[in-house]
């Protein structure tokens, strides 16, 4: 052996010594498979049976997926309470008086045109006079 060929031999030899050993590749755990056994449904039995599991799989998923869906409105439903309390709160505070105040001044408009619209009435039959009262669709 020539000499190259021995140190790289006593490098190898190192390597190994420091290197971690690689452990075989198991396979995984094998899944359980939701998927019917290989092979045909030969029987009348078999179908019922492959379809009432494939019904109670889904049933199963349904009443899981409810459940999840009941417990996040249970969760929600006193956070929507306490915010729709605020609102009629605020409106009850801000806006109705607003509302209140701008009936009151609409109703006393609405007072003076009628009393408005009277007084033009009387005036023309007052007189007596030929000329018709004037409508709202000749103005």
């Amino acid at each position: 052996m020539g000499e190259d060929e021995a140190g790289s031999e006593r490098a190898l030899a190192s390597t190994a010594e420091t290197a971690p050993m690689l452990l075989p590749l198991r396979d995984p755990a094998p899944m359980l498979e939701a998927h019917a056994p290989h092979g045909d449904i030969q029987t009348w039995r078999g179908f019922l049976v492959h379809i009432g599991a494939i019904v109670i799989g889904l049933l199963i998923a349904v009443a899981l997926e409810q459940s999840v869906e009941l417990l996040h409105h249970r969760h929600q439903r006193p956070q929507l309470e306490e915010q729709m309390r605020g609102v009629l709160e605020d409106d009850a505070r801000h806006a109705i008086p607003e509302d209140l105040r701008q009936l009151t001044g609409l109703h006393a408009y609405l007072l003076d045109l009628q009393s408005a619209v009277a007084a033009v009435v009387a005036h023309y039959r007052s007189r007596r006079c030929r000329t018709p009262v004037p409508s709202a669709r000749e103005s």
